[in-house]
């Protein structure tokens, strides 16, 4: 967080502490837009929407609230981000793995990466 403010402060006018005011009432009035039930679209940055997953039910009658398993916020990125994604590019990096005994001082088995 303090390293996006920097970066969004170098550009403007404002503090980092003027954007990190900012950005916490965005999340403080997405998140009371979100629990009234809207999808709150932020311009080209994209959109959020709340999401719930539960059990079935066979009726409308038969479903109730502790059938509720999981909430969750689902993000969909605007073409701006979309477009950025596309642009990643996905090297293989050198790295070597260095296999280390367990003398039985609490280490695992697991390979060493260095």
């Amino acid at each position: 967080m303090e390293k996006l403010c920097e970066l969004i402060s170098s550009r403007s006018a404002m503090s980092s502490a003027d954007v990190k005011a900012i950005l916490d009432s965005l999340n403080w009035a997405m998140g009371l837009e979100l629990r009234s039930g809207s999808i709150v679209q932020v311009g080209e940055f994209g959109s959020f929407r709340f999401s719930v997953r539960s059990k079935g039910a066979d009726t409308e009658e038969a479903f109730n609230a502790s059938m509720i398993k999981k909430a969750r916020i689902i993000f969909t990125p605007g073409a701006s981000l979309r477009w950025t994604s596309e642009l990643a590019k996905f090297e293989e990096d050198d790295v070597k793995v260095v296999e280390k005994k367990n003398d039985g001082e609490g280490e695992d088995d697991r390979p060493v990466i260095e």
